[in-house]
């Protein structure tokens, strides 16, 4: 019986359909490969481009950090209201921007 079956395995369509499966998962594992060479090459590249960026010239944007010190607000004010006096004593204080637009991008200007 055991005969039997590896004949009918041997000469049918198995072996065809064996060969293309090969053939299917060999160009799928090529292909694969090949976007990931590529995924890796991008990502290598833009690595280097981020730990360099300083020997590049000059860069197209600026930071600017700024401290400002608040006065202490009582406990028993409700939340709204100690956002409101928060804010104004921050506004009052505030320190001078830059406003050439061309080289400055702020999103708290």
């Amino acid at each position: 019986m055991a005969d039997v079956a590896e004949k009918v395995r041997d000469t049918g369509l198995w072996p065809l359909v064996k060969k293309r499966w090969r053939a299917w998962l060999r160009a799928f594992h090529r292909d694969f490969g090949y976007l990931a060479i590529g995924f890796t090459v991008i990502y290598a590249i833009s690595g280097i481009a981020q730990n360099h960026i300083e020997d590049w010239g000059e860069v197209s944007y600026r930071t600017y950090e700024t401290t400002k010190t608040i006065a202490p607000i009582a406990d028993e004010l409700p939340d709204a209201d100690a956002i409101a006096c928060a804010v104004r004593s921050t506004s009052t204080a505030r320190s001078p921007m830059p406003t050439d637009a061309s080289t400055t991008f702020s999103p708290w200007s």
